[in-house]
């Protein structure tokens, strides 16, 4: 479903795609040059013993209406697209994952199309038929190569390392890099090209079944470490969303879930070009609901110099899920909260943490 929503987060118009017998989920959507939205989607057949997932991808105006819409597969049972972006040449590069199995392995899976959508090439990428492969980010340098960034199973899909190919632009793997440790937990959400020209990796790490910390690690263009940094220790954190803004420093989404009792909260953090914290803040959409669960997402800047999360609140009783925004300033203070899709309050508050 699209939604087209104002300023204040009031809903103008809502959109639905797809047919019966389907399942559709968004993976991710970007603005193309053109002034129209690209929309990576996941449609996907339940069956038994097994399910198909195929890769679709949507182009559409600023109201949602569809201009075009494309499906592609590598020919395997299970073939997903999480990240799809406009290329140099008004195509558009889609990474995911493919697979024939329920289980382990899998490949890494990169499709290329002209301006309309079409495919015109396809790479799988993995070393090892024993390994899990997934893509979940990707960016195109100056050179029309590409950036891959997703992570190897080592044991099954709990116990990964966060991997980094880069390739030419016919996909060709030029090399690779991975971050972790084999019996233990890392998971990258997003790769960010930095100004400076670095790469900025933004996930997860912990122990595998344990807690996990927010991570960022900040590499050169040939994978080399600059710096690592671990965030909101607790039950499980991850980061998803980041910005670099005009002065070097970067503030980044993390999602957290406390325990003794469990709950999930959003965060903002702001930090330096070293990752070192200069403020963070929290939200919960609201204190006084027993089991409020607020999932945070997505994260991006916005024209008035601050920034919007964007997410899903959940209540234990009754138990429901609703769409959720949080609208702030540069400073992290709250604007406005939008829950359910409904525009609740104008007045600015600002809680340091």
């Amino acid at each position: 479903m699209f939604y087209n929503l104002d300023y204040a987060g009031n809903v103008l118009s809502t959109i639905t795609y797809g047919d019966s017998g389907y399942f559709y989920t968004p993976t991710s959507i970007e603005y193309t040059n053109d002034g129209n939205v690209i929309m990576n989607v996941a449609k996907t057949k339940y069956t038994n013993p097994h399910d198909s997932i195929w890769m679709s991808l949507y182009k559409l105006d600023v109201n949602g209406n569809l201009i075009w819409s494309n499906q592609y597969s590598s020919g395997k049972i299970k073939t997903q697209g999480l990240k799809a972006i406009e290329t140099s040449d008004k195509g558009f590069a889609i990474l995911g994952w493919t697979t024939d199995s329920n289980s382990i392995p899998a490949k890494a899976y990169l499709v290329k199309t002209d301006s309309l959508g079409n495919k015109e090439w396809d790479m799988m990428y993995g070393d090892s038929a024993n390994y899990y492969y997934n893509g979940f980010s990707l960016l195109q340098e100056s050179d029309g190569g590409y950036v891959l960034m997703g992570f190897v199973g080592t044991n099954g899909t709990y116990y990964r390392m966060i991997s980094i190919m880069r390739t030419d632009s016919a996909g060709n793997k030029l090399w690779q890099e991975d971050y972790g440790a084999p019996n233990l937990y890392a998971h990258g959400e997003w790769i960010t090209k930095l100004k400076d020209g670095n790469y900025l990796i933004s996930g997860q790490n912990g122990i595998p079944f344990g807690d996990t910390n927010g991570l960022l690690i900040k590499t050169d263009t040939l994978g080399n470490v600059i710096w690592q940094k671990n965030y909101g220790f607790s039950v499980a954190s991850i980061i998803r969303g980041v910005v670099e803004n005009s002065d070097g420093t970067i503030c980044f989404n993390l999602g957290q879930t406390l325990g003794n009792p469990s709950k999930s909260i959003a965060n903002l953090y702001k930090v330096d070009a070293n990752g070192d914290s200069l403020w963070s803040r929290q939200y919960v959409y609201d204190t006084t609901i027993i089991d409020n669960n607020c999932y945070s997402y997505y994260m991006t800047s916005t024209s008035d110099g601050g920034y919007i999360i964007s997410g899903s609140e959940n209540q234990g009783f009754p138990n429901t899920m609703d769409a959720w925004l949080v609208k702030v300033d540069s400073l992290g203070c709250l604007v406005l909260v939008v829950c359910r899709l409904v525009f609740l309050s104008s007045k600015k508050i600002c809680h340091l943490v």
